[in-house]
């Protein structure tokens, strides 16, 4: 049920940068909050979701601490290196794999920046 990982991936990203919770499958704009693209789908779907929930992560941490001078110096090239593999990905656990690694690197950016302050 790794599957989930991803619906839930994506519905966090919507709920946070939309400021209320996405309930449900496919309850986000997109509709792309669904275990289904990972199990049934073409790959190239949930590419565009855990893509655009990466996008949504990120904006968020700008906006939350704001631009300072340090902040693109922990970010580095995040987006850009974890858009890139996303969109290289041949498999739903590459994609999985690829998630789980972000999540991992977006608690530490965060974690340096909380202590940063």
């Amino acid at each position: 049920m790794y599957e989930m990982e991803y619906e839930w991936f994506v519905r966090r990203a919507f709920s946070m940068r939309l400021g209320n919770s996405v309930d449900g499958r496919k309850g986000d704009p997109a509709g792309l909050a669904d275990a289904d693209y990972i199990r049934r789908f073409p790959i190239v779907y949930a590419k565009v979701g855990t893509s655009y929930a990466i996008a949504c992560y990120l904006d968020q941490l700008h906006d939350q601490y704001g631009i300072k001078e340090n902040f693109l110096t922990i970010l580095g090239n995040t987006g850009e290196v974890f858009l890139n593999r996303t969109l290289a990905v041949n498999t739903s656990e590459e994609l999985l794999q690829l998630i789980s690694e972000f999540k991992a690197r977006y608690k530490d950016i965060k974690e340096s920046l909380d202590g940063a302050e």
